[in-house]
């Protein structure tokens, strides 16, 4: 199973938005291929998600019911196939924390463009087409390594995603909406991957 760790501030307000919608988009692609968990690297540790990203959650059929904020650690990061960040200021602490962490630790927005890149540049040979689910946990385990090796190519830093907590619905909506769009990039591409032959075109579902 690979493990993808979502991150924000105080693990209430982004990050579990995005645990409960990656999880249960790659859950769809590839069932039981992920776990799909959050953390803070300033937690309101033991509080429910904001009632705001309980709102876009429930406007999209899914529940935050159970989720309670965590406070980041080594360990776990360390446990971690890939850590997704709402900030840059997130990959900084997350590095602080766990330098060993470089090559799997990445802002949302660069991760999903740094696939859509990829995606463009042709197959890559240690990332295998396949939707066996030892091929699945081999081409993920790679994945970051091949995707670090590329940050350079981007150019201008990737943006942000802002923090809504205490902004009122709206910003809640917007980072909803833009949380979204990279989910779909990125399990797009997982399933242009599942699909052989010809895996590495970017698709959006």
């Amino acid at each position: 199973m690979v493990r993808v760790l979502a991150v924000c501030t105080g693990n209430v307000c982004r990050s579990p938005y995005l645990q409960v919608v990656l999880g249960s988009a790659l859950e769809q692609a590839a069932p039981g291929g992920f776990e799909v968990t959050s953390t803070g690297t300033g937690a309101l540790a033991g509080a429910p998600a904001d009632p705001g990203t309980r709102v876009e959650l429930e406007r999209r059929g899914l529940s935050a019911h159970g989720i309670r904020a965590r406070q980041m650690a080594a360990a776990e990061l360390e446990a971690s196939d890939l850590v997704l960040t709402a900030e840059r200021s997130h990959v900084e602490q997350v590095l602080e924390l766990s330098p060993r962490m470089l090559k799997r630790t990445f802002t949302l927005p660069e991760f999903a463009a740094l696939l859509e890149q990829l995606s463009t540049s042709g197959p890559v040979e240690s990332l295998r087409p396949g939707a066996a689910p030892r091929r699945t946990e081999q081409r993920w385990r790679r994945l970051p390594e091949v995707l670090s090796a590329r940050r350079a190519r981007l150019g201008e830093p990737a943006p942000e995603i802002a923090d809504p907590y205490r902004r009122g619905q709206e910003a809640f909506r917007s980072m909803a909406a833009e949380i979204d769009d990279f989910v779909r990039r990125i399990v797009g591409w997982e399933r242009s991957m599942r699909a052989e032959p010809g895996g590495g075109g970017f698709t959006q579902p």
